[in-house]
């Protein structure tokens, strides 16, 4: 018997399978849900199941690490959990996803928790997300505390400037981390006491 040289070349050939994107894996699963759930035992051919929610924190992965960044705005689109997104947009290295993720937090149907906001506004990697939800905010408390413990100044004088009561001022003045907002919260005050 003739015993046949194998290349390596070709074994590999065969062997070669498609690369598959995490986003393109979601489609797939979610396809085969929908084929699997609308297999019924109901007689009208025309019971369809209600679509499946995708689940938000596979998303929200998928958003922040796939390697395609069309993945990762797909994947912020199709999110809709405050929570989720405000993972995103701290996480993201790419300014488009933690900016789609901002765009949907700040939306006023999706502005439920605004505690979100502020741990974006001082956690987020990327600028804009910061500067973005220091910007929504309107809680005093909160932008008090954004003042006093964010590491990013120009977040940190954004809430300063927003920021009327006296009171909260002055704690920000005494309390703040950076030196700057420190200054810029008491210059602030100073400019809200009436000259004799």
């Amino acid at each position: 018997m003739k015993r046949t040289e194998r290349n390596p070349s070709t074994a590999r050939k065969r062997l070669f399978m498609p690369t598959v994107t995490a986003a393109a894996m979601v489609v797939l699963v979610l396809a085969a849900g929908a084929m699997v759930g609308g297999c019924s035992e109901s007689p009208d051919p025309y019971d369809i199941p209600p679509a499946r929610e995708p689940d938000q924190s596979l998303l929200a992965e998928i958003a922040i690490h796939d390697a395609d960044v069309f993945g990762r705005l797909a994947a912020v689109e199709k999110l809709t959990d405050p929570k989720w997104l405000a993972e995103v947009a701290k996480n993201a290295d790419d300014f488009s996803v933690a900016r789609a993720a901002m765009e949907k937090l700040t939306a006023p149907a999706l502005r439920t928790d605004p505690a979100l906001l502020a741990d974006v506004a001082k956690h987020a990697k990327e600028e804009h997300a910061r500067q973005t939800a220091v910007n929504a905010l309107t809680d005093s408390a909160l932008l008090t505390d954004v003042a006093k413990t964010a590491q990013d100044v120009q977040v940190s004088r954004a809430a300063v400037n927003a920021l009327t009561d006296p009171v909260r001022l002055s704690d920000i003045a005494k309390n703040a981390i950076d030196e700057m907002t420190r200054l810029a919260a008491a210059d602030k005050l100073g400019d809200m006491i009436p000259a004799p």
